[in-house]
């Protein structure tokens, strides 16, 4: 489990890409883009807010 959180007074967005192109990923958040056949995390975090990925390989 990956989990972000953003202590900032505004918004922040993280990518955090995972794995390799071409690897074979499953994720329990379906939300997950490819970004040069990676698949790429992109949450959008409110001030003080937390966003968790659970992804297993």
């Amino acid at each position: 489990m990956l989990t972000a959180t953003n202590a900032n007074p505004f918004p922040a967005t993280l990518d955090v890409p995972i794995g390799a192109a071409g690897q074979a990923i499953e994720a329990d958040d379906k939300a997950l883009n490819r970004t040069d056949g990676i698949l790429t995390w992109s949450p959008t975090l409110p001030p003080g807010g937390r966003a968790d990925l659970r992804y297993r390989y």
